[in-house]
C-alpha cells in the first residue's frame, strides 16, 4: 500500500519566522528557521522524500534545521536544483503547516526541536520518522520507510499502528492493554489507556517501533 500525496499548488506565507538563515555547499543546502509556538499549536509536516527527526524542546520556540540534498534522479540524473528549494509555511488559526517547494528530485531532512504542542501530524512519502516527542495527539502517515519514536508522557487514550508490509511494536506503555496482530506480511499493534492523547501510525511498507516513557 503506497500513499498518494496531493501537494497544494501554493501555500500562503502567513506565519511569522523569527529567525531564518541558509548555508550552501556543493551537495546540500541547510536552512535554519525559528517559529513561536505554544500548547495550542498544531504542527503539520508535509514531505516527499527524506527524514524527520524530533528533539524534545523546553521553550516556546520551534526550531527547524532543514537539509536539502539532490536525489539521483531528474535532469541527466543530477537531481533537483537544491538552491531553488525553500521552506513554505502556512498558518490557519493555530495550525502551522510546513513543507518545501519545489519538492521534485530532492531529499529533505528535517531536524525539529519541538516543545509541548496540541498536535503533531507528519505526512511523508519515503524515508524515516524518528526521535523523541512530548506526548500529544500524533498522526504519522508514511508510504515506505521506518518509524522509531519515543513518547514522553503516559497520558494516552490510544495507540494505533497499521503496517501493510512489515512489522510493528509498542513498548513501555504501562497505562493499559497492548495487543499485536500479524498476518502474512502485515502487522497491527494497538494500545488503549485512560489518558487524553491519541497516537496513530499508518505505514505502507516498512517497520514501526513506538516507545512510551514517563516524563523526565
Amino acid at each position: 500500500m503506497f500513499k498518494q500525496k496531493i501537494w497544494p499548488i501554493a501555500l500562503g506565507l502567513i506565519g511569522l519566522v523569527t529567525v531564518s538563515s541558509a548555508a550552501y555547499a556543493d551537495d546540500k543546502v541547510v536552512y535554519n528557521h525559528q517559529f513561536s509556538v505554544d500548547a495550542s499549536t498544531e504542527l503539520n509536516i508535509d514531505n516527499g522524500v527524506g527524514e524527520v527527526e524530533f528533539i524534545r524542546g523546553d521553550s516556546n520556540e520551534l526550531l527547524v534545521e532543514l537539509t536539502i540534498k539532490a536525489t539521483e534522479e531528474g535532469f541527466f540524473f543530477g537531481g533537483g536544483d537544491i538552491e531553488q528549494v525553500k521552506l513554505e509555511e502556512q498558518w490557519r488559526g493555530q495550525q502551522l503547516t510546513l513543507s518545501i517547494e519545489p519538492d521534485e528530485d530532492v531529499q529533505a531532512n528535517w531536524q525539529i526541536t519541538l516543545p509541548k504542542v496540541a498536535a503533531v501530524n507528519v505526512d511523508l512519502g519515503v524515508g524515516e520518522i524518528h526521535g523523541e516527542l512530548l506526548t500529544t495527539d500524533t498522526e504519522l502517515d508514511l508510504g515506505v520507510g521506518e518509524v522509531d519514536l519515543t513518547f514522553y508522557g503516559e497520558d494516552i487514550a490510544s495507540i494505533s499502528v497499521d503496517v501493510g508490509i512489515g512489522d510493528s511494536s509498542i513498548s513501555g506503555f504501562s497505562g493499559g492493554r497492548v495487543e499485536k496482530t500479524t498476518a502474512v506480511v502485515s502487522s497491527e499493534s494497538n494500545a488503549s489507556g485512560s489518558g487524553r492523547y491519541r497516537i496513530s501510525a499508518d505505514v505502507g511498507v516498512g517497520d514501526v517501533s513506538l516507545t512510551v516513557k514517563g516524563l523526565k
